[in-house]
């Protein structure tokens, strides 16, 4: 993205921050979060894991342009080509609130002519800071079942054996169960 001389400067901008952006024309889609920092670098992570970066530049006090690429993994796995997006973005006077109008450019790789398409329309709500509640289930030692911690929450299972042994890997276990009298009864990996 080509800077230019009279571009206003990205401190303290109302842009900078961490928001969830929604898609105007498809709005049961999960939201996509996004960051824009201060020196102008644009972030994007999707519900799928598609993750796209790019630049950002303040155009007026509550205005910004933007330029970011999202390349895309092809039906083999391999890479499947890339778009590049460009958007116009306005914040809200109460800076808690964004729209932005965006074009984007496919090369022909993405099954579509190349070509650029558009345009389209998204909001965001910036994601706020927000004091820690307090827990209604604790999560170590829960009997809840119907509590679904995502994967990457979860801490390990608790030592009850007092060897110390925490991990799945049959390789260790069985290296353990050789100092173990227990370890033929042992069969819940």
């Amino acid at each position: 993205m080509a800077s230019t001389d009279s571009a206003v400067s990205t401190e303290g901008h109302p842009l900078v921050g961490a928001w969830l952006l929604v898609e105007a024309d498809d709005p049961d889609r999960p939201p996509s979060l996004v960051a824009f920092t201060s020196d102008g670098i644009y972030q994007q992570a999707d519900f799928d894991g598609t993750a796209s970066y790019g630049s950002w530049e303040a155009t007026g006090p509550s205005s910004a342009a933007m330029t970011f690429i999202q390349q895309f993994p092809g039906d083999d796995g391999e890479f499947g080509g890339s778009t590049m997006i460009r958007a116009s973005i306005e914040v809200n006077p109460d800076g808690q609130s964004f729209t932005a109008d965006y074009t984007i450019e496919m090369g022909g790789d993405e099954g579509a002519p190349a070509g650029e398409y558009g345009p389209g329309a998204v909001s965001a709500t910036r994601i706020a800071v927000e004091p820690m509640g307090t827990p209604a289930v604790r999560w170590r030692n829960s009997s809840a079942p119907s509590m679904k911690v995502p994967a990457q929450c979860r801490r390990p299972p608790a030592d009850t054996t007092g060897v110390g042994n925490t991990h799945s890997d049959r390789s260790i276990e069985s290296r353990d169960s050789r100092s173990r009298p227990d370890s033929a009864e042992r069969n819940d990996l």
